[in-house]
């Protein structure tokens, strides 16, 4: 088991907010998952979110990352998401319909 870690590296010359997270994504780490991707997006135009090394995801943490990726079209926000999900992750998103919610993978 990967412990939670969150990380943002910005680039303020190019506005953008790289946000990377790992280990367990669950209600527990919501907030900080919440409070790090606001901060960002009221300070950047670009965001990119890389989720890596993720053990475990319950459906609030899923909900919190769809309304994350789900597109603003009322802002010229950029968002931009980088997984490597493991198999039993990918059948949860599966099974809640919402593999296709990151924008660089299409888990069919």
């Amino acid at each position: 088991m990967t412990d939670f870690k969150i990380t943002q590296k910005i680039n303020k010359q190019s506005g953008i907010a790289n946000i990377e997270i790992q280990g367990s994504l669950t209600i527990e780490n919501c907030d900080s998952i919440k409070n790090k991707f606001i901060k960002a997006y009221n300070n950047f135009n670009e965001l990119n979110i890389t989720l890596k090394n993720i053990d475990k995801i319950d459906l609030t943490t899923i909900q919190l990352l769809y309304s994350i990726a789900k597109p603003d079209n009322n802002t010229n926000k950029k968002i931009t998401f980088n997984t490597d999900f493991p198999e039993q992750i990918i059948n949860l998103l599966k099974t809640t319909g919402l593999n296709n919610i990151f924008n660089n993978k299409n888990y069919n």
